[in-house]
């Protein structure tokens, strides 16, 4: 079913759509995840939502119980870190103006950007060694790169 629509546009108005545990701001690339996982019981009450950006979803939903490193984050340390956000977007407002709208990417985006920038590299490279640049690319020759891409066995 979900969250009320009504409710979580609440939330993202009130944590001025920035997640909850990196405080990074999202825009649209925000995501209302369960405290209580809706597997687990949790309901889609919008007390058991906190927002957060893509790749904190994936951190904090991805620990495995079977090989424990690190520390789970739990449904109630995913709520105080909601509640303790929302505090301080409604005490020190400031806090938001002064800071910097786009703090970079994190570790996932990063990735997946440089995997967009592998894939256009790949589709480009043969045309690029087949035209005009031939020469210069022939200069900047790398096997292991040319191999991973499919030109040479």
């Amino acid at each position: 079913m979900g969250f009320s629509p009504d409710q979580a546009e609440d939330l993202l108005v009130a944590c001025h759509r920035r997640c909850c545990i990196c405080h990074r701001f999202c825009g649209v690339k925000i995501e209302l995840d369960h405290a209580e996982p809706a597997g687990g019981g949790g309901s889609d009450d919008i007390d058991n939502a906190i927002p957060v950006c893509f790749e904190c979803h994936a951190e904090i939903n991805s620990y495995n119980d079977q090989h424990p490193r690190g520390r789970k984050m739990r449904p109630s340390e995913k709520r105080k870190h909601r509640d303790q956000w929302l505090k301080i977007c409604r005490e020190q407002p400031q806090v938001l103006v002064d800071a910097p709208r786009d703090s970079g990417v994190g570790p996932l985006q990063a990735m997946i950007d440089e995997l967009e920038y592998n894939s256009i590299v790949a589709d480009r490279l043969p045309k690029m060694i087949a035209g005009t640049f031939s020469r210069v690319a022939g200069l900047f020759r790398d096997e292991q790169f040319e191999r991973a891409i499919g030109l040479v066995d």
